[in-house]
């Protein structure tokens, strides 16, 4: 999983775990930043590695639609 905290602002950072893209939550405690991420629609699952990752919008989007055309 790819939730840090910044050495700089002392505020977690989660990272997309298919993309670069990332999002500062602006919390410096990890269930705040949790429910931010999960606000903007950001995505935590277990992925096939069995290891917590995460996924910005754009991405979890992509995958739905991938989904949805594979039926």
């Amino acid at each position: 999983m790819t939730i840090e905290k910044d050495k700089d602002t002392q505020c977690y950072v989660v990272h997309c775990d298919t993309c670069t893209e990332h999002l500062e939550t602006e919390e410096a405690d990890f269930e705040a930043a949790r429910a931010t991420a999960k606000a903007k629609r950001w995505r935590a699952y277990i992925g096939p590695d069995k290891e917590w990752a995460n996924s910005c919008p754009s991405c979890t989007s992509d995958f739905g639609k991938r989904q949805r055309g594979a039926r």
